[in-house]
Order: structure tokens, then C-alpha cells, then sequence
């Protein structure tokens, strides 16, 4: 591999999925994926690299923190990839609310903002929040950034946003 590591989370309410991206001089290539699956005791990380798939169970034990998981995940993913060459993380978050129009770079007061949508999104914030956590404990000086699916959103014409909803209920949050 050349240049920086990238690595993308994407965390859902049962799995957390992990994209490693090569930063080349034609843009980013996909090297690896990964996933950790919270359904099963023990844990498994799975993760593929070219043609090769490896489903390690992971010693560590779901919890409301993720940092042993995410550490031991790491220690697994050092094994296949140079970690040290990581350049930053990136995290699909579901709901953005109104604050966030496109990605952003977590600091403390984006992860509040984050954290105070979770009544949106009460399956997924919680977990994405935590994986965030984790990784500023282990790597608290690697950049994170979000990316929000309500972001995608945003430009759509208001007919499309309003189609689904009641007209009393989309004026009454006007």
C-alpha cells in the first residue's frame, strides 16, 4: 500500500462495518472491509482483504463502551494493515438534524450537537456516538469526521421532503 490509510464506520444498531481506503495518486482505493457483529457471543470480526476473509471471535465483551472492542479490532486490523499511516477516520451518522448540511469534523461541541439528536435516531445515534468515543480514547489525536444520511437529503425539491407527511404535522414544525 502507498500513501495515507483511511478507514470509514459505518455503525448500525447490531454491527459496526469498517472500510479501509488506500489514498493513491488516482484517489482512494478500497483495500479492505471489515464488520464486527454484536448478534453473536463471542463477537466477530470479520474482515476481508483482496480474496481472503478471516472471521476472528473477539475476546473482548460488548458493553456500553466500545474501546476494548474497537482496540482489539485494531490489533486484529494491524495484523493485515499499517495503521500507523492512518490520515483520518470517517463515521456515517443517520441524523444530522438541521445543524449539519454535509460532513464535519468531530470535535466536542459536533459531538454534542450529535448526541442531542439521538431521540431521532435511537436504534443507531447511541452506537455511532459510542464509536466515536472509542476511537478518540484509542487515537485522540487522528481526525474523525461525520457524514450524515439526513444531509443527502437537503436538496431535495420540498414537494419529494413532503410527500409522506401530513400537512398539519409539516406545519406545525414550521
Amino acid at each position: 500500500m502507498t500513501g495515507k490509510l483511511l478507514i470509514t464506520f459505518n455503525a448500525g444498531s447490531s454491527t459496526v462495518k469498517i472500510g479501509l481506503f488506500a489514498q493513491g495518486p488516482k484517489g482512494a482505493e478500497r483495500i479492505g472491509k471489515g464488520m464486527i457483529d454484536f448478534r453473536r457471543a463471542p463477537l466477530r470480526f470479520t474482515l476481508s482483504e483482496g480474496p481472503d476473509t478471516f472471521d476472528i471471535a473477539l475476546e473482548a465483551k460488548a458493553g456500553d463502551e466500545l474501546h476494548e472492542i474497537v482496540s482489539e479490532a485494531f490489533s486484529r486490523l494491524s495484523w493485515h494493515f499499517d495503521l500507523d499511516s492512518i490520515a483520518a477516520i470517517g463515521h456515517r451518522v443517520v441524523h444530522g438534524g438541521d445543524g449539519f448540511a454535509g460532513p464535519v469534523r468531530l470535535d466536542d461541541d459536533a459531538i454534542a450537537a450529535i448526541n442531542a439528536l439521538t431521540p431521532l435516531a435511537p436504534l443507531h445515534q447511541p452506537q455511532g456516538l459510542r464509536l466515536i468515543r472509542a476511537l478518540q480514547r484509542l487515537r485522540p489525536k487522528l481526525p474523525q469526521t461525520a457524514s450524515f444520511d439526513t444531509a443527502f437529503h437537503r436538496g431535495h425539491a420540498d414537494v419529494v421532503c413532503r410527500f409522506a407527511i401530513p400537512r398539519a404535522l409539516h406545519n406545525e414544525v414550521e
